[in-house]
């Protein structure tokens, strides 16, 4: 009984309460061994950043309960879409990470296009309101876009960034090959 008990907890300890999604501190440690099996295996790692367009003015729209609901329902449209064995976990705020072990680039690309245009075409209702919504995400994969796990959380980041500044309701791969001009000021 003890023993079920210590599960339960530790189940509950690594779940988002709100959307029953992994929260993030399971996503670190879970993932570090996603990237170890997937060096072993000489396979690829697709991840995908995902965020909730135009957030705030949901939940100023229509309220915190709204807001809610729209997360609840873009983590049950995640968790069904995702391939058996990807780990889907809550970033943050209006921020889920998906890991899919297996995925090269296109596949990642293609995944994550595939949830955005789904979600663009959703309609969640919620005390009769019809509310949709988008998102905008980045695509990184591992050993492409980097090796460790900062690497390729920096990658995926940056790649979301990129779909959010060049219009939202896109997807972005990141390109390890292209730089991103500095400019210095004296």
């Amino acid at each position: 009984t003890i023993e079920l008990l210590r599960a339960d907890l530790a189940e509950q300890a690594s779940r988002d309460t709100l959307t029953g999604l992994h929260n993030r501190r399971h996503l670190v440690e879970r993932f570090a061994s996603m990237i170890a099996a997937a060096e072993r295996a000489d396979e690829p790692i697709a991840v995908a950043l995902f965020d909730v367009d135009g957030f705030k003015s949901i939940n100023d729209d229509y309220g915190h309960q709204t807001g809610d609901a729209v997360l609840v329902a873009l983590a049950q449209l995640m968790g069904e879409r995702a391939p058996v064995g990807s780990l889907v976990a809550r970033w943050g705020g209006e921020e889920f990470f998906i890991a899919l072990p297996g995925a090269d680039a296109a596949a990642g690309l293609a995944f994550a296009d595939d949830l955005r245009r789904r979600c663009e075409l959703n309609v969640i209702v919620f005390k009769g309101r019809m509310i949709r919504c988008t998102l905008s995400g980045g695509v990184a994969a591992y050993p492409a876009s980097g090796t460790s796990m900062e690497d390729l959380f920096h990658a995926v980041d940056v790649s979301m960034y990129e779909a959010k500044n060049a219009g939202r309701n896109l997807v972005r791969l990141h390109e390890p090959t292209r730089t991103i001009p500095v400019v210095v000021t004296l």
